[in-house]
C-alpha cells in the first residue's frame, strides 16, 4: 500500500506567500486524496500489486489505464513538488558547482532560467506543471511545462527532474484567486537548490 509522504516542513513555514490554509488543503485534501484513491484502485487491480509508484505509474501509462497512472503520477509529482520547496534561507541559494555551471551554460543566468520558468507555467493552458529537468540525451538543462498528471520523462527516460512547480489552481487559488503570475513571481523564491543539486548529482 502506499502511503503519504512526510511534509519536510510546517503547514505555515510559507505564510504568506502560501496560506496555512493553502498549504494544508493541498497536503491532506488533495496529495492524500491521490494516494487514497490510488490504494482502492490497486486493491481492484491486482496486476499492481507490489509494484513501485514509478513501476505503476509507468505500467498504467503504457497500458492506457489512466485513472491508475493519474492518481500515481500526481503522487510522484506531488512528492516532488514538497521537496522542490523549502523555508530554509539557505538552501534556497544555488551556489558554485556543477548544476549552477551547467544552467548558466544552458538559460545564460539563473535570473533568466527563472524568468522562462515563471513564463511557461503562466502560459501552460488549464492545469499542469512546470518542471526544471536534465535532458542527459542532449546535455542541456531545460524549462518544460506538462497538463494535468503527465510526466516529462515517462515517454522519454532522458528527461529527470531537479524541480517543479504545481500549477493546477488548487495549489493557488485561495491566496491568489486567478491570478497564477502572483503566485510563480511569489513561489520561484522559496525553490529548494539543495533538492535540486542532489538530483542533477543523481541523474
Amino acid at each position: 500500500m502506499f502511503s503519504l509522504m512526510k511534509l519536510p516542513y510546517e503547514f505555515d513555514d510559507f505564510a504568506p506567500t502560501l496560506s496555512t490554509t493553502t498549504l494544508e488543503l493541498h497536503y491532506t485534501r488533495h496529495h492524500q486524496g491521490y494516494v487514497r484513491q490510488l490504494n482502492d484502485l490497486v486493491l481492484r487491480h491486482q496486476e499492481y500489486s507490489g509494484l513501485s509508484l514509478e513501476e505503476t505509474a509507468k505500467k498504467s501509462y503504457h497500458q492506457n489505464h489512466r485513472t491508475i497512472f493519474n492518481n500515481s503520477a500526481q503522487i510522484i509529482a506531488h512528492d516532488l513538488y514538497w521537496k522542490s520547496l523549502t523555508p530554509i534561507s539557505e538552501r534556497r541559494l544555488l551556489k558554485p558547482g556543477p548544476l549552477r555551471d551547467h544552467l548558466e551554460q544552458s538559460f545564460g543566468t539563473l535570473e533568466s532560467m527563472m524568468e522562462q520558468l515563471i513564463s511557461k507555467g503562466l502560459t501552460q493552458f488549464g492545469s499542469g506543471w512546470v518542471w526544471l529537468v536534465y535532458n542527459k540525451y542532449e546535455n542541456i538543462l531545460e524549462i518544460v511545462a506538462t497538463s494535468n498528471a503527465h510526466l516529462p520523462w515517462i515517454e522519454n527516460h532522458k528527461k529527470y527532474p531537479l524541480l517543479t512547480i504545481d500549477v493546477w489552481e488548487h495549489a493557488y487559488y485561495v491566496d491568489y484567486y486567478n491570478q497564477r503570475k502572483n503566485y510563480l513571481e511569489n513561489i520561484v523564491h522559496y525553490l529548494n537548490w539543495n533538492f535540486a543539486e542532489d538530483q542533477y548529482i543523481n541523474a
